[in-house]
């Protein structure tokens, strides 16, 4: 019986350091740039399963201007959404990104003549 002490005392200190790890929120931020004539709104959301989203962070991105959203923190393994918008009455729909931990750019440019779109993004992992 003295023998199953020390090793129920390792089992111990292992799982709460493998669950002391997990509990460790990731991080998520975007850089945005906006080089289109149009002024935009940026959100970052966790969006919970059967559930309402959760707004993380939201701002407002003028034309020709540059802000980084975040860092912002949501739980491990769930779905993280980069929203962008124009703001106002915009006749496109908003562009959504689901994102991973870590940092991103976000380049906002005005949309081509062929396109139906006011705008074009392009989103890169730093």
């Amino acid at each position: 019986m003295k023998r199953s002490t020390p090793l129920m005392l390792c089992v111990a200190v292992f799982a709460s350091l493998f669950v002391g790890g997990c509990s460790i929120n990731p991080t998520y931020s975007v850089r945005i740039i906006n080089d289109s004539r149009t002024n935009l709104n940026a959100r970052i959301e966790h969006e919970r399963k059967f559930d309402t989203a959760i707004m993380l962070e939201s701002m407002t991105v003028r034309a020709g201007e540059e802000r980084t959203l975040g860092p912002v923190e949501s739980p491990p393994m769930e779905r993280v959404v980069l929203t962008i918008e124009g703001t106002g009455s915009s006749i496109s729909a908003p562009e959504q990104f689901v994102i991973k931990r870590g940092s991103y750019t976000a380049r906002i440019s005005t949309g081509s003549s062929t396109s139906w779109d006011p705008y074009e993004i392009s989103l890169t992992k730093d």
